[in-house]
């Protein structure tokens, strides 16, 4: 399936609650030996580890140690973001109370990285799950399905999105103006050239769905 268009470039988004929303492991866990070509089993402890393909191991290990020590935080996270072209990994609270906690935790945990600090609105766990139950439930709420989107974790919000042509368009474009919430944020997509608007009422994160599903490419499941 193809994902949903909620990428920012360059930036990577990392939170301190959502499973499976941390980076990329270099070493996964296992529990039973692993063949090899000379037909002898290689114990775990000696399983070599994957090469680093991208040059990251090093700094994502560093974030995902920032975002164990900031776990105190969780109610106030509003997710990191890691610039990966600037090396700047940007600390995201929803207040000032939180801001400086965290401001203490990364100054006394003595990073390499560089950080900086950011207010915003919304915590990244209230619009993980609003994210959730708004797609997972479109067909009740909206009347319809064929809504993607998710969490953006750069803007702070939730984007429904919908491809204008798709048939039921107008039904779902209305239902989303009625929400009147501040969180979420309407987002006419086109759709893109080789898959034609699906109906589907949900989907695994990040929680694309119905109109943005990519049946071109044997995506569904």
């Amino acid at each position: 399936m193809q994902r949903s268009l909620l990428g920012v470039v360059g930036l990577l988004a990392i939170g301190l609650f959502v499973a499976g929303s941390t980076n990329v492991a270099f070493a996964e866990e296992r529990t039973a030996p692993r063949s090899v070509d000379d037909g002898k089993e290689t114990p775990p402890d000696q399983d070599p580890l994957p090469a680093d393909l991208t040059g990251d191991a090093d700094q994502s290990a560093e974030r995902d140690r920032l975002r164990s020590l900031l776990a105190p935080l969780v109610e106030y996270d509003g997710g990191l973001l890691w610039d990966g072209d600037s090396g700047v990994l940007t600390v995201r609270m929803t207040s000032d109370a939180a801001l400086e906690q965290a401001r203490k935790i990364v100054s006394a945990s003595a990073t390499p990285l560089a950080t900086e600090f950011e207010r915003v609105e919304y915590s990244q766990r209230e619009l993980d799950e609003l994210a959730a139950r708004l797609l997972e439930h479109q067909k009740e709420w909206a009347g319809a399905t064929g809504i993607g989107g998710g969490h953006d974790p750069a803007s702070n919000r939730v984007l429904l999105q919908v491809d204008p042509n798709f048939k039921d368009a107008p039904i779902l474009i209305r239902a989303i103006e009625n929400l009147d919430d501040p969180r979420v944020v309407l987002e006419r997509i086109e759709p893109v050239e080789g898959w034609a608007p699906e109906s589907r009422v949900d989907d695994y994160q990040p929680y694309t769905a119905g109109a943005a599903i990519d049946s071109a490419n044997y995506g569904c499941t």
